[in-house]
């Protein structure tokens, strides 16, 4: 059995930036800096026939590369009540695009539509206990925050492993954007 998302991977240089960021919080469980990305869809788990109807599926998704940017900090569910503390994308119709031809793929691979919307960000955090003042610090002094854009160049289907340690990701299929 498999529990898989599509992701697209950062380059170290921004990871980096977000990993300095993350460890300005204080009572959270940091996302280990190798493990950052953005993800496109979740999809849970799959047996190995489902696995490989994705991984096909996927591969008929087409989209030219295109610049990404990260701006800003946020957290779910709310700033009263924060769980997964995360930096956010510049919105860009590219990766709207990517997402949805990725949200096709995945439902022609007999998966489930997701029923919340797309909200593009990289999780840095979670919390057990929610600290709303140490977040609203954190948002003040961050709020601003932006990394230098990069291109992306290809989108991942990973697998991940739920251990007592946090979430082990194995990239299982990379598909490369081309026109």
């Amino acid at each position: 059995m498999y529990r898989l998302f599509v992701a697209i991977d950062l380059p170290g240089s921004v990871r980096v930036q977000l990993a300095d960021l993350g460890r300005e919080l204080d009572a959270v469980r940091l996302v280990p800096p190798d493990q950052l990305h953005l993800t496109l869809r979740f999809i849970g788990n799959a047996d190995d026939e489902c696995f490989q109807r994705i991984k096909d599926s996927l591969a008929t998704v087409t989209s030219p590369p295109f610049t990404l940017a990260l701006a800003g900090v946020g957290c779910f569910p709310s700033p009263r009540r924060p769980r997964v503390i995360w930096a956010g994308i510049t919105p860009d119709e590219r990766l709207a695009l990517l997402q949805r031809a990725v949200e096709k793929a995945v439902a022609a691979a007999g998966i489930p539509p997701e029923e919340r919307p797309f909200s593009p960000h990289i999780t840095l955090a979670r919390l057990k206990e929610a600290i709303p003042a140490g977040f609203l610090a954190f948002q003040s002094r961050h709020g601003g925050f932006s990394a230098e854009p990069f291109t992306v160049e290809e989108f991942l289907l990973y697998s991940s492993t739920l251990t007592a340690g946090g979430a082990l990701h194995r990239r299982e299929a990379s598909y490369r954007l081309t026109g």
